[in-house]
């Protein structure tokens, strides 16, 4: 990362500006404004609970229709997987993502947000934050939560939920990451039916205590394609010239199905693929092609906007995460869905301690929140993680951050 910002600098221009387009997640949704960071889990194995104590009387069930749950059934589902299957673990998360339950009680996802005064201060140490350390710490006592100290930083939770050894896992369910889980899933498991996979790997809507779902805030973008300050008019012009072409429909054709004629046909306006050019595997999908017009068009947006079309895209798992987005889209109309991130004139605020530190904190934070949970040695209580903050590391940032923003 500091190869790259060392790079970037090399293109700012004479005023100490960098130029650049940034990169769309998709281009047609910019008002889009939090992640698919949540939890995926097993509805199938909810459901055969509830079979199991079907007609017991006094016997609350477990799965909830539509995949929703509160605060209470979420935590009594996971208190369920581990009565009832032994051999899981009932929750589990991405080990960047890990304490998940805290999404519930912050309003900042990295390091700072302001506290009731307006001031800045650190975003591990806030009241909402040491509420959801300590919901995580309840779950782990009760044996609910994987070893996510042993297995930090890999593959193993991720392993472990597509060998079905896992009950919820947390993890940014992009396009990309939830069909390459539901495939993973299949490759392991080559028996279960459609409705079977689709059970094995469900969206979980989880309510807070507040009765809201929450995600982490996301810009529409993703990273910026920049210019050299001092190219010419005559080139910029060019490489603009191809962007645009390659966000129109003529263009979008090209970098999504090749090149007509060729690659494919139009017949009574519906696109119909050569077969001689795309070829299907023998699990039905079709063999990897080169298209650098695709690749192109990467300069401007990540192509979110052509999956619901794309040959290489699974039309099931776009489907789920359609539906869940839709929901999730209602809910934010609604009021029913906290969006947390980091404030904009923070974010984008630029010091020399905090360029220089910010990136050592994030990761000292999410260490301390992890020994904390865990009840290591000097994170026993409250006082004892506070305390790990009470550095000039941590201060100095924040006083210069402060004094930037003339608070």
């Amino acid at each position: 990362m500091v190869k790259k910002l060392k790079l970037i600098q090399t293109v700012k221009g004479e005023d100490g500006k960098l130029y650049g387009i940034p990169l769309a997640y998709n281009q047609n949704d910019p008002s889009k404004n939090y992640s698919s960071f949540t939890y995926v889990y097993r509805r199938d194995l909810a459901k055969s609970i509830d079979a199991k104590h079907a007609g017991e009387k006094g016997y609350v069930p477990v799965y909830q229709e539509n995949d929703v749950y509160t605060w209470e059934q979420f935590n009594y589902l996971l208190t369920k997987f581990h009565e009832e299957y032994s051999s899981i673990s009932p929750i589990a998360d991405v080990s960047w993502g890990f304490p998940s339950l805290t999404n519930f009680y912050k309003d900042s996802p990295h390091c700072y947000t302001y506290d009731s005064s307006g001031r800045v201060t650190n975003a591990f140490a806030t009241d909402g934050y040491i509420k959801g350390l300590n919901k995580t710490r309840s779950l782990i006592d009760q044996g609910l939560y994987y070893d996510q100290v042993t297995n930090a930083n890999n593959t193993k939770a991720y392993d472990n939920y597509k060998a079905g050894q896992t009950g919820v896992y947390y993890e940014n369910l992009s396009l990309t990451n939830y069909s390459t889980l539901r495939k993973d899933y299949k490759n392991i498991h080559p028996l279960v039916s459609d409705q079977e996979l689709d059970d094995a790997t469900a969206i979980m809507k989880v309510k807070g205590e507040d009765g809201k779902f929450h995600l982490e805030g996301s810009e529409n973008w993703f990273s910026m394609t920049f210019f050299n300050y001092d190219i010419s008019d005559n080139k910029m012009e060019k490489v603009l010239d191809i962007m645009n072409y390659l966000l129109d429909d003529e263009g979008t054709k090209l970098a999504i199905y090749g090149k007509e004629g060729v690659d494919y046909f139009i017949n009574d306006g519906e696109i119909e693929l050569n077969e001689a050019s795309w070829i299907k595997q023998s699990d039905g999908e079709y063999a990897p092609k080169i298209n650098g017009a695709k690749y192109l068009r990467e300069m401007v947006t990540l192509n979110n906007d052509t999956s619901s079309y794309d040959p290489f895209v699974d039309k099931k798992s776009f489907e789920i995460l359609q539906n869940w987005q839709n929901e999730m889209n209602e809910a934010k109309a609604n009021g029913n869905l906290v969006v947390f991130e980091e404030p904009s004139e923070i974010k984008w605020l630029s010091t020399t301690k905090k360029d220089t530190n910010t990136s050592a904190l994030i990761k000292e934070g999410n260490d301390n929140a992890m020994n904390y949970c865990y009840r290591k040695s000097g994170f026993e209580n409250k006082t004892k993680y506070i305390e790990k903050y009470n550095i000039a590391k941590w201060k100095d940032t924040i006083a210069e951050i402060n004094s930037a923003l003339g608070k």
